[in-house]
């Protein structure tokens, strides 16, 4: 989040100074020294800090959570077992319709703030205050669904983003395109943060790098084709209004997926 917000408007400032090939090349050395760095200060797993997890030591439900009756390592499901439940595919099929359209206001934006008038400089602004308010989404959604529960709050999180594209459907000037970039970046800074937590909700914590690594993956290569509809819908169209529209009837799909999808059970 911090990155989104501060990444745009910095690159967009070294592109105007040298040219993209120094700006990619001088971003890319310096990510590839600050994930070095970061990587120094992550901890495996919270019993390396004398932590306990989320049902460590008896497994615990509670009707408010949804999907959420945690796991412990002994029940934990392996990415082979959980491979073989309907949960898991239809948790994968999900997650790439969501992924269909999340990268889409990312790579598009920019190009649809210079449609309606504005700079490149105010194109990658809105990127940056997607950043802003997905740190504030993340924070504030990590926080509501320790209440409420994960899946509740990325069904919260699904309704701003079809708010944020039916806000984009509507743009007009610069107000209403940060308007829209703000609802997009809470939704973002939102899944992001409770993807992990539904992964080891689902299929508990044992095994939850290697199940989420692949529901990721798989899911981010039908993902991966949203830009590129999008971007062919404005060259044909002349505009981004039937884009917009198919992604937020994209989300609303995914709203009644999620809805719908199974806590896996285990065969007796």
């Amino acid at each position: 989040s911090c990155g989104i917000l501060v990444v745009p408007t910095l690159s967009s400032y070294m592109i105007t100074l040298t040219d993209w090939r120094v700006s990619l090349l001088t971003l890319g050395a310096s990510m590839f020294v600050l994930i070095i760095i970061a990587a120094r200060f992550m901890v495996r797993d919270p019993e390396l800090l004398g932590l306990q997890t989320d049902g460590k030591e008896t497994l615990t439900t509670d009707e408010n959570l949804g999907l959420s009756e945690v796991l412990n390592e002994a029940t934990g499901w392996t990415l082979t077992e959980a491979r073989s439940t309907l949960s898991f595919w239809l948790f994968l099929l999900t997650f790439a319709v969501i992924l269909l359209t999340t990268t889409i206001p990312f790579v598009h934006v920019p190009v649809f703030a210079r449609d309606i008038g504005l700079s490149a400089i105010g194109g990658s602004m809105a990127v940056s205050i997607s950043g802003l308010f997905a740190l504030i989404g993340s924070i504030s959604l990590g926080t509501l669904s320790d209440r409420i529960g994960p899946k509740q709050a990325v069904l919260l999180s699904l309704c701003v983003q079809v708010v944020a594209f039916l806000i984009f459907l509507v743009t007009k000037d610069m107000v209403t395109l940060y308007l829209g970039a703000a609802a997009f970046g809470f939704f973002y800074g939102g899944i992001a943060s409770l993807f992990p937590a539904l992964v080891g909700d689902l299929f508990g914590r044992a095994h939850a790098g290697a199940i989420g690594g692949f529901i990721f993956g798989g899911a981010g290569i039908i993902g991966a084709w949203g830009p590129a509809v999008a971007g062919y819908l404005r060259d044909v169209d002349g505009d981004y209004r039937r884009a917009f529209i198919l992604c937020a009837l994209t989300i609303a799909c995914s709203l009644v997926l999620f809805l719908v999808l199974p806590r896996p059970k285990r065969e007796p």
